[in-house]
């Protein structure tokens, strides 16, 4: 297993109580997320825009976890959604777990 190498630009993706998304181009086959809030975010990864993030059935990320996923070379998107509070998600794409 190969650590994660960085191959895009970091997107942020500002969560809060209402769904947000935000565009991650590319075809990386791994992203990193960095939940810089104080509260769980849960995350979806879609390959078309206009899907939701759910609190009862989305990827719960931990208040300052780092996480990283292998994801479909199409995944597109990625949103985002807090039970309560707000702040920034930071999204990476690139190779490597």
């Amino acid at each position: 297993m190969n650590p994660f190498s960085p191959m895009a630009t970091t997107y942020t993706l500002a969560a809060s109580t209402s769904n947000a998304q935000v565009a991650i181009p590319g075809s990386a086959p791994a992203v990193r997320v960095f939940n810089s809030t104080s509260v769980v975010v849960f995350i979806q990864f879609n390959m078309t825009s206009g899907v939701v993030a759910s609190v009862a059935s989305s990827l719960p990320i931990a208040p300052g976890a780092v996480e990283v996923f292998a994801i479909a070379p199409n995944t597109a998107y990625v949103s985002a959604i807090t039970a309560a509070g707000a702040g920034d998600v930071y999204i990476t794409r690139g190779d490597g777990l």
